[in-house]
């Protein structure tokens, strides 16, 4: 029983004191400056032409880091954070081609010159493809142009090097501070991060998208340029079940819905209307409703001699939920 005791208390004891082997890096003001001058150690010795994949690199920074340690310059937590910076410094996958730069200049158009975080273009780097997509998060991260980035891919979509991890320094504290001069893009500081947001529309109110950030905005439904005000071509993006036509109430365009579409609600304005032929069939005039024949049979209501007769049916290719017209009633495909 006293042995019992003497282990419980012995246990309670160690799992009270704090250990220094699960702190984190960065806990001590001083581990920062030690992990910049291990990574300095590793950009000026470590070759990331060494292997193929970038292997070469990264053992090379293992070895200068584990060195660190036995010398008492780098604590042991922080080892993690000097292969995270060596792999970012060089990051080859699998048979890539490792192709050393200096610049952008030495890369191929859709490449960019990826160097050591913080080098800034004073070490040499290797040219890696700019990312085609990036996610929508924030991460920050503060670019060698001044600029900080959303996220490090957004970073690396612009071609732009790394100063280290985090919004950089003296960012903007007000609206006014993100204005780009682009009249087609809403400018808003976000926790010290300027956001472009895409505005489909000119300053004058008509539907258009702009260089810049609006660039990527989905174009709205309405004339192409060069359209006239009645007989032009109606082009843009409508939501599923809709397409972009001429209106017969007006020299305009806008969303058309089919059988089963789309129709009424207030998320669109202005809102997605019926073919000839067709009434909106809504539970409330601000609720989405669906295209539908009048008279239409409803699912699993019976009445029906055709497929046709139903009020969302399945013809013209529409996918499940539809319905098909089974022994006089209509009901629902899955």
């Amino acid at each position: 029983m006293r042995l019992l005791l003497f282990v419980a208390g012995s246990l309670a004891v160690l799992l009270a004191a704090p250990s220094q082997g699960l702190a984190k890096c960065g806990k001590d003001a001083a581990d920062l400056s030690a992990v910049a001058a291990t990574d300095a150690v590793v950009a000026a010795t470590c070759d990331c032409c060494s292997a193929s994949d970038g292997t070469g690199q990264l053992s090379c920074a293992r070895r200068i880091a584990r060195s660190a340690v036995k010398a008492g310059s780098l604590r042991q937590r922080c080892v993690g954070r000097v292969l995270r910076g060596a792999r970012h410094a060089c990051p080859l996958g699998p048979a890539s081609p490792c192709v050393q730069c200096k610049d952008n200049a030495q890369c191929g158009s859709a490449q960019l010159c990826e160097t050591p975080t913080g080098t800034c273009g004073s070490a040499d780097g290797v040219c890696v493809a700019k990312p085609q997509v990036c996610p929508d998060i924030v991460i920050p991260v503060c670019g060698c142009d001044g600029t900080t980035y959303p996220n490090d891919c957004w970073r690396e979509a612009a071609g732009v090097d790394q100063a280290h991890r985090g919004a950089c320094s003296g960012q903007c504290t007000s609206d006014a501070d993100c204005n780009d001069g682009n009249a087609c893009t809403a400018d808003v500081c976000n926790h010290g991060i300027c956001e472009h947001g895409c505005v489909c529309a000119s300053p004058a109110g008509t539907p258009t998208c702009c260089p810049g950030p609006a660039a990527l905005c989905v174009k709205p439904c309405g004339r192409d340029a060069g359209g006239s005000s009645v007989g032009g071509i109606c082009g843009g993006t409508c939501p599923a079940g809709a397409s972009c036509e001429s209106l017969a109430t007006a020299a305009s365009c806008g969303c058309v819905s089919g059988p089963g579409g789309p129709c009424g609600g207030n998320i669109l304005a202005p809102p997605v209307v019926c073919a000839p032929g067709l009434v909106c069939v809504q539970s409330s005039p601000d609720v989405t409703g669906i295209c539908a024949k009048p008279g239409c049979i409803p699912f699993f209501q019976d009445g029906c001699s055709a497929t046709a007769d139903c009020c969302e049916p399945c013809l013209d290719g529409r996918i499940a939920p539809c319905a098909v017209c089974l022994r006089g009633q209509c009901l629902g495909a899955p």
